[in-house]
């Protein structure tokens, strides 16, 4: 869905899955594929799992804000064969016996319940006011509910969920979201959507006024 723009950097790709060949029109998972930095704290691979694991257990399943959220993922490693072993699949396995100065990163996937396509896929006005109105509720829920920030806004962290009554936006993409009040640091590689001070200080830790400027740029 998503191409990845370069094999070095915390790059994204999505893809949608599904088991019935005769209904890909109809995915039923969504795969994320990322490399992350190996400087990152050690539950930083499994970030969004964790974050969206709170927040569910915050809202349940009767609240208002209940399904403002993508479903619950599981994350980890992605290990490939080497001979009669497995190994971890990191840039240091992959470029074994060659000279790379690059950072060392850490491949992972993401697995979670296919929920629609991002708020680029858009048809019409009325379906990108709905879906962000929805993303900013969910954003201050979580943020007032579970002292979250988002800390990755862009145009593939708002999903189309299709609804009996409409269109309603959904959030997702927390792998840079922190439970502390506020994102950590590291920067995504997507700059468009970045807040001016994130640009003007690469490294700098976000609030959530980052998460409300980049809502500004969608």
């Amino acid at each position: 869905m998503v191409a990845a723009e370069s094999f070095i950097g915390r790059r994204a790709r999505y893809f949608a899955a599904s088991t019935d060949l005769n209904q890909l029109d109809d995915p039923a998972v969504l795969i994320k594929d990322v490399w992350v930095s190996s400087s990152s704290d050690s539950a930083s691979d499994m970030r969004e799992s964790l974050v969206l694991n709170l927040i569910h257990s915050e809202f349940g399943g009767f609240s208002e804000f209940s399904d403002s959220f993508a479903p619950l993922a599981h994350s980890g490693p992605v290990f490939i064969s080497h001979g009669d072993a497995l190994v971890e699949d990191t840039t240091t396995s992959a470029f074994a016996g060659l000279t790379s100065n690059g950072p060392v990163r850490l491949h992972r996937r993401t697995v979670r319940q296919w929920v629609g396509n991002p708020i680029s896929a858009a048809t019409d006005q009325n379906q990108v006011v709905v879906a962000i109105t929805d993303a900013m509720e969910a954003l201050n829920a979580a943020y007032v509910k579970c002292n979250t920030v988002h800390g990755n806004i862009s145009d593939q962290a708002i999903l189309l969920k299709e609804t009996a009554d409409g269109i309603k936006g959904v959030l997702a993409d927390f792998d840079y979201a922190s439970p502390s009040g506020d994102s950590v640091s590291e920067s995504p590689e997507l700059k468009a959507f970045q807040s001016i001070h994130s640009l003007e200080k690469p490294g700098a830790v976000r609030t959530r006024l980052d998460d409300w400027e980049s809502i500004l740029y969608l």
